[in-house]
């Protein structure tokens, strides 16, 4: 009898495919049959026979949120082996949330501290401009009223954290603001820093890389689309110009950190509307044009970071479409791989916030078209494209 294969491993590569690999364990090339079952204790049903010598296998015939068992064997013509371990893989998947209980808004900011998500600011249906703060509790899926923000209630504000304090700047409270605030969650408290060093702007992109914040494009109040790029060092709260954006100067883009780099794309300048992507790196400071955004060319995304993985979802494209669909960048392959989008019930949009917890983000709030509806529904998507492996 033939040894079985070892090492099975499972990986849900999106929302529609599972992708396994494994161990020959034979010294000369073999088919292997597979089996797949939607109980670890069900019954197993073999859906392919593979070509000789194969030792991957994409499966295609998955749905979102499913999860499915594998196991696998030898099959030649003379003597099957026993079967490997088994494997399980889970396809993301979305699920809705309670609504966010402040006023529906748009242009707020979001971001996450530790186990904890926040959302505040933006302007509701009556163009008031909203100086609230809101901390959700992912484990229970409560909403909780925190101290208002320091500033001026405003639009298009960034929102980024560091360590355990969360940061807010910029924006539009009907002149254009450079005052950047510091929120720590331990003393509910907001205490102003010093003012962001770029000239005043809305609808830039701000995230962090270990314990410095960057800063970079937007839209100011002398018209122009903005490509400078600024560096926020927590220790001296001194702000540094660095290199500038690799790509053309524009608002409404998308930011986000994976690791120790930075990544910046879509948006729209005076005449065009951008689907480039580029990466900046930190030691370095240069910035590195990577595979375009596949999605289309769009402006007022959200973009946000699950593990080794950047997303980009929702917007407004040229074509003056409400997007709702979500696409996944992996900086190893620079690649992007399309994921399943929202339930129908979930209404495409711009203008709205995303953060991430852990394998999971939050999409919510914004705009879809009527000025007088916005919206404060929220989404939960679950990643879980990781690499399983279970024993038999």
């Amino acid at each position: 009898m033939r040894k079985a294969p070892s090492n099975l491993k499972s990986v849900a590569f999106s929302s529609t495919q599972i992708n396994l690999t494994w161990d020959s364990n034979t010294d000369v090339p073999v088919a292997y049959e597979i089996f797949k079952s939607t109980k670890k204790d069900g019954s197993y049903n073999s859906i392919i026979k593979t070509a000789i010598g194969k030792n991957e296998y994409k499966d295609n015939e998955v749905k979102v949120g499913g999860t499915y068992f594998y196991k696998i064997c030898v099959t030649d013509a003379k003597v099957n082996s026993d079967t490997s371990n088994f494997v399980s893989a889970t396809t993301p998947q979305w699920m809705k949330k309670d609504k966010f209980p402040g006023d529906p808004r748009k242009s707020a900011v979001g971001f996450s501290i530790g186990d904890k998500g926040y959302v505040g600011l933006g302007d509701n249906s009556t163009s008031i401009y909203k100086r609230d703060l809101w901390e959700f509790n992912p484990k229970n899926g409560v909403w909780t009223q925190k101290a208002n923000f320091g500033g001026t209630g405003r639009v298009d504000a960034i929102g980024f954290s560091i360590g355990n304090k969360g940061y807010v700047g910029t924006g539009y409270d009907g002149e254009y603001r450079k005052d950047f605030w510091v929120y720590d969650p331990a003393k509910n408290t907001w205490e102003k820093i010093a003012d962001f060093e770029g000239t005043p702007r809305k609808i830039a992109v701000g995230f962090s890389i270990g314990k410095k914040g960057y800063v970079g494009t937007g839209f100011d109040e002398d018209l122009n689309y903005l490509r400078d790029f600024w560096e926020y060092e927590v220790s001296t709260d001194t702000w540094t110009k660095k290199a500038d954006f690799g790509g053309r100067g524009r608002t409404g883009a998308i930011g986000f950190a994976i690791g120790n780099k930075g990544y910046i794309g879509t948006g729209n300048d005076e005449n065009n509307y951008a689907k480039d992507f580029w990466e900046y790196n930190q030691m370095t400071n240069r910035w590195t044009k990577k595979a375009n955004f596949p999605g289309g060319a769009r402006r007022y995304a959200v973009g946000f970071t699950i593990g080794k993985f950047g997303y980009i979802a929702t917007g407004y494209d040229k074509k003056r479409k409400y997007r709702k669909d979500l696409w996944k960048y992996n900086p190893a392959r620079n690649e992007w791989i399309q994921e399943a989008s929202p339930p129908k019930s979930a209404k495409p949009r711009r203008y709205a916030v995303a953060f991430s917890i852990g394998n999971r983000a939050y999409i919510g709030t914004g705009d879809e078209g009527n000025v007088r509806y916005y919206n404060k529904d929220f989404w939960e998507f679950t990643e879980t494209g990781f690499m399983l492996k279970h024993n038999q």
